[in-house]
């Protein structure tokens, strides 16, 4: 019988304590006969650790050669995308990481992995190759996959699968305000059968998300967990006691693809905790964005947190419609203070927030904005914004911010057609 077992200790900004349910699989009996050649396939941070453990772990390997996405042009222009300035190149964290461990690297070509041929000797079928991949960014066609035995291609995965398949399950876990996630390793099936819907062959559950999490914060520690559990898997190839089990087709959910839409801000149906909960999840790759003027203006906003109390006391006594925004000037510094959609099932706002209960029907949740950038513009605290606006909106003491048009919600879209980090 195989029993895992671990206890980790990280600490990114505090120390985290991190359980994992005992699990008691039997052995499948099944030996790997030789030390693997890897093609290791990534791109972050997340796949360098895993590579980093692999390279320590000398004992399972014979050779490892690296594959990344090539390199792409990278820039935030502001909320309206518009920027005259030079987009930056982004340059794939692992390749470097390959080349300052000397280790043989592949570049995928812009036009993708579809008609790619893997270096030597992965172009042949080989008991003793092995595919790990690990926040790579594409999804593997038929053709490469079939390079490989079926039980000697493998994925870690930074979620308890099935839950959170797809793109982006990392920021999902902290928009929707999950309080634990955890990682898997998986086996990489051919596309007809799902996205990330391969047998499990190990799991690490019980990773706290701390309630200010960020997608920054929270990635090495699922990082350092992946790796980990990722070595053990293979160390049980090689002696035979891995096990494959199916995952529950019932506790299936997505995570998608962050968009660019994904970040517009939709003041009558999001909360200002989820509101926050997104910015903390998506904002290192997308800030969110609102509009004035009928979408004639775009604002990005960032430092984005629940209002602490005591709000103004005009606020605690009015009912304005969500993208109402107010100039908290008796708060130091000055606080630019949007009304937003009640949280009818958190009382996360009505802890935070003394001026408003939320406990009366349709009273509002308040967010407060620390910056903005609007459109051609750099980006400003609230309170220098707040100056730069037409002095009839200053004197009234509020601006509207757009309601946009009720979109299908991204949590439940289904994740066809967006590329899984692998």
């Amino acid at each position: 019988m195989l029993c895992i077992a671990r206890c980790l200790t990280r600490s990114t900004h505090s120390a985290r304590h991190v359980h994992v349910v005992t699990r008691h699989w039997a052995s499948s009996g099944v030996r790997q006969k030789d030390r693997f050649k890897i093609l290791f396939c990534g791109s972050d941070a997340f796949s360098v650790a895993s590579l980093q453990a692999v390279l320590d772990a000398k004992e399972l390997w014979e050779s490892i050669h690296v594959v990344t996405p090539t390199e792409r042009k990278i820039g935030r222009a502001g909320a309206g995308r518009q920027s005259h300035k030079p987009l930056d190149k982004y340059r794939p964290t692992l390749r470097q990481f390959a080349e300052d461990y000397d280790l043989p690297t592949s570049v995928v070509p812009g036009t993708g992995l579809r008609g790619w041929t893997p270096p030597k000797p992965f172009d042949e079928l080989s008991d003793s190759h092995l595919l790990l991949t690990a926040s790579f960014g594409h999804i593997i066609p038929n053709p490469f996959l079939d390079l490989f035995p079926a039980s000697n291609r493998l994925n870690v995965h930074p979620s308890l699968l099935p839950r959170y398949r797809g793109a982006a399950p990392i920021q999902w876990t902290i928009v929707n305000g999950e309080e634990q996630t955890g990682v898997s390793v998986q086996r990489l099936v051919r596309r007809d059968q799902g996205i990330d819907a391969g047998h499990l062959l190990g799991t690490v559950d019980g990773i706290e998300v701390p309630k200010d999490a960020t997608y920054w914060s929270l990635l090495p520690v699922l990082a350092d967990a992946g790796a980990k559990l990722l070595v053990q898997v293979l160390r049980e190839m090689l002696n035979g006691t891995v096990v494959a089990t199916p995952q529950h087709q019932w506790l299936v959910s997505h995570a998608p693809k962050i968009k660019h839409t994904t970040a517009q801000v939709r003041w009558g149906e999001q909360s200002a905790s989820s509101l926050e909960r997104l910015s903390r999840g998506i904002s290192h790759q997308e800030p969110l964005w609102t509009s004035m003027d009928q979408g004639q203006t775009k604002v990005q906003l960032t430092g984005l947190t629940v209002a602490r109390g005591p709000l103004p006391p005009s606020l605690s006594l009015d009912s304005p419609r969500p993208g109402i925004a107010f100039l908290d000037k008796h708060h130091d510094p000055k606080r630019l203070l949007v009304a937003c959609a009640p949280d009818a099932f958190s009382d996360t706002d009505s802890e935070l927030q003394s001026g408003v209960k939320e406990t009366e029907a349709g009273a509002p949740t308040w967010l407060d904005v620390g910056s903005l950038k609007t459109e051609g513009r750099k980006e400003l605290p609230a309170g220098e914004w707040w100056n730069g606006l037409p002095k009839g909106i200053r004197q009234s003491g509020k601006i509207s911010f757009d309601i946009p048009m009720p979109p299908v919600p991204a949590a439940l879209a289904s994740a066809e057609g967006d590329t899984p980090l692998r």
